[in-house]
């Protein structure tokens, strides 16, 4: 293309030269005169040979989409109306039943009349023509599937999949199977299908940007419709034993309570739990979901107290000679990796 204008500039130059050289000789050299009409001729020449090859290009091309438009309105008025053209296939097709094309021809009539049953009804006749031909069986297969009002039978699945191990590349199949699962929020099989489609096209094509926002809207609606990620709830792991010296004094058959409380503040639990004083020593966890209320929890205060105490009288609120371990105070705000461990050793006075 850049040699073809330069071919253009160098014959426009030498037109100018041609005219210009005259003009100079009869005014008798360089002047004032002279050099206002070299300048008209400079500039005019080129913008009027532009224009016309513009001009005349244009016209070729205007006169070639006519004669497209002339060719396209004559064919429409020797085959008549898609009314006509159905009728007059239906009479080829009572002389000749065995028509392959005829019945073709007529399935894709009715498909584009929105004439779904009776598509299928045509499609039917073909498929008993051809019963291993992917392109005909395709076309049964989206012509039932919207004269189901898009809705996935498992006979139409039956034929896609008989079309696929015929046609593994089938385009049209591939497609309603994928517009199938997006349609029912299978959207991982619908990227799956489509992602196998958007191979067969080039990066560049339309069909190929138009398959990969299909595949990325896939991907965001599989997204949406992941469940959201619960916060991770507060809780810490505690080891509780007895201390030897106060085993004579446990029976067994106490509870004992395991707690945690706001280490400066309401001695309210906030999280607790019981066990049997048999199952000591065990490990066991306190977490928000052991709250007394759920107006306030292990998330709502920033230091802590664990507490595990020996109840004989099985009762929450402490009593003279129960037996009590707690543990250092500890920040809420910081993960525990190690399982916090505390020793009842001390008797309530």
């Amino acid at each position: 293309m850049i040699l073809f204008w330069s071919f253009v500039a160098l014959l426009l130059l030498l037109a100018v030269v041609f005219l210009v050289y005259p003009v100079i000789k009869h005014q008798g050299g360089w002047g004032t005169g002279s050099a206002r009409l070299i300048g008209i001729i400079a500039v005019v020449i080129p913008l009027v040979a532009i224009g016309l090859y513009l001009y005349w290009g244009q016209s070729q091309l205007v006169a070639k989409r006519y004669a497209q438009q002339q060719q396209a309105t004559k064919l429409r008025k020797e085959l008549g109306s898609p009314e006509q053209v159905i009728l007059r296939l239906q009479q080829h097709l009572e002389e000749e039943p065995a028509s392959e094309q005829g019945w073709y021809l007529l399935g894709k009539l009715y498909f584009s009349q929105q004439q779904f049953d009776k598509a299928v009804t045509a499609y039917a006749r073909l498929k008993q023509l051809q019963p291993d031909n992917p392109d005909f069986l395709v076309q049964y297969a989206q012509a039932l599937y919207f004269a189901a009002q898009h809705n996935m039978s498992p006979e139409i699945h039956s034929v896609l999949q008989q079309v696929l191990r015929l046609d593994p590349e089938n385009g049209l199949a591939i497609n309603l199977l994928a517009i199938d699962a997006y349609r029912n929020a299978n959207y991982q099989t619908a990227i799956g299908y489509w992602q196998r489609l958007l191979d067969q096209y080039s990066p560049n094509s339309d069909d190929y940007q138009a398959i990969a926002t299909a595949i990325e809207n896939a991907r965001l609606a599989l997204e949406r419709q992941a469940p959201a990620k619960q916060p991770t709830k507060l809780a810490f792991q505690v080891e509780v034993r007895l201390a030897d010296s106060l085993k004579g004094r446990v029976s067994g058959e106490e509870t004992v309570f395991v707690y945690a409380r706001e280490a400066t503040g309401s001695a309210m639990p906030l999280a607790i739990t019981r066990v049997k004083a048999h199952e000591l020593p065990i490990k066991l966890t306190l977490s928000e979901d052991m709250a007394m209320s759920s107006s306030r929890t292990l998330a709502d205060v920033k230091k802590i107290n664990i507490v595990a105490r020996v109840s004989r009288s099985h009762q929450a609120m402490p009593n003279k000679g129960d037996l009590i371990g707690k543990s250092q105070t500890l920040a809420t705000t910081h993960k525990k990796p190690a399982p916090i461990r505390i020793v009842i050793n001390e008797v309530i006075d």
